[in-house]
């Protein structure tokens, strides 16, 4: 089996030097991932070419969402019917990329993971904070965490928390649980520096991001969050069996060895600790073969781009730019969440504020 995978949004560091909380207009990520049996690629690279004749596209035209999202919907309505009709696997991931950075700053700083507050409930609080941080938060609390991640100093963390306890500073019982744990962490901080050094506790409670060989801070990446999400969906839909498995990457220059880094990590505990998952399963005993091909040569990562970049567009556009489209855009989407099911590893994992969520879950009855 082989899945092929392409992104839209822009891969870009989530914490970018320009401190740009609107992320250049792009405040959605999306990253697809499409299975093809040799037999299945062979039926959709026919049917491709029936399409590009029936709608006078060239033979060696590659297909690219940014191409057809406007200008012909119907390409893309087509191919999604022919993913459904033959039961494609589709695992996507669909980012808000400032609700990431709130659920990092809730994580790290305010409600870290441990063993004794990993109950379903705890998970349900982190959410809620992470919630209410994105859409209530002044920017300045997302630029001192983006500074903090660059500056990696002992000023920029409590550059950070002077903003945080400022905003959960009101009498509402969740300000004042926020505020509780962050004094905590505060005590914490401190005492780790006291029992050790200043740099130590810097890179313990600040999560300072890992490097690939290439020096890209790889945990800052949206790309990175989506596919160390995919690969334990990946792993749970093919229960634990990854090895004769072979996931063909859109060749991303900037970006290939940070991915073959998060491949080679992929088994350390650190992400056996991620919050439980019901579509999901963190804990790889094996892992799959990663290559990376020009998308000009493949019609998986065609398909894969195309999922990718509708997903990214609509979101933003429907929910993020409130633009009314036409109703061939919903019956688009509505066929790439086919297989979204409770517990199902297939379908389209959505990482957005609660309120996004619900308008999405309301609206299609996921």
């Amino acid at each position: 089996m082989k899945y092929y995978m392409d992104e839209s949004g822009n891969t870009g560091d989530i914490i970018n030097r320009k401190k740009d909380v609107n992320f250049s207009n792009q405040p959605i990520f999306a990253h697809s991932c499409i299975g093809f049996s040799t037999e299945s690629l062979r039926k959709i690279e026919a049917f491709i070419k029936v399409l590009k004749r029936n709608f006078d596209i060239p033979d060696e035209q590659e297909l690219k969402s940014e191409d057809f999202y406007f200008k012909n919907p119907k390409l893309i309505l087509l191919i999604s019917l022919f993913l459904v009709d033959h039961n494609i696997p589709i695992i996507c991931e669909v980012t808000d990329k400032k609700h990431n950075i709130s659920l990092a700053i809730v994580q790290n700083l305010i409600f870290p993971q441990s063993e004794e507050n990993e109950r379903q409930e705890a998970n349900v609080i982190r959410s809620m904070i992470a919630e209410r941080i994105t859409e209530h938060a002044p920017e300045e609390c997302f630029k001192r965490y983006m500074a903090m991640c660059q500056l990696r100093t002992e000023k920029s963390f409590y550059d950070l928390i002077d903003v945080l306890k400022v905003f959960f500073s009101g009498s509402d019982p969740q300000d004042i649980f926020a505020l509780k744990m962050i004094k905590m962490t505060i005590d914490d901080y401190e005492e780790f520096k006291k029992e050790n050094n200043i740099e130590s506790a810097t890179k313990y409670f600040m999560m300072l991001p890992d490097f690939d060989s290439s020096g890209n801070e790889v945990k800052m990446l949206p790309l990175v969050y989506s596919f160390y999400n995919i690969a334990a969906r990946l792993n749970k839909h093919h229960k634990k069996n990854l090895k004769n498995i072979k996931v063909i990457h859109d060749t991303t220059y900037e970006y290939c060895k940070t991915l073959k880094y998060c491949l080679t990590n992929i088994l350390k505990s650190e992400l056996k600790n991620k919050d439980s998952v019901p579509n999901s399963d963190y804990e790889l005993e094996e892992t799959f073969e990663l290559d990376f091909e020009d998308s000009k040569n493949s019609i998986g990562i065609q398909v894969a781009d195309l999922v990718a970049g509708f997903l990214q567009r609509y979101i933003n556009g429907t929910l993020y730019k409130q633009i009314k489209v036409e109703n061939i855009y919903h019956g688009i989407f509505e066929l790439l969440i086919k297989q979204n099911h409770l517990n199902n590893p297939l379908g389209v994992n959505f990482v957005l504020p609660e309120t996004k969520r619900y308008w999405l879950f309301h609206k299609f009855d996921l």
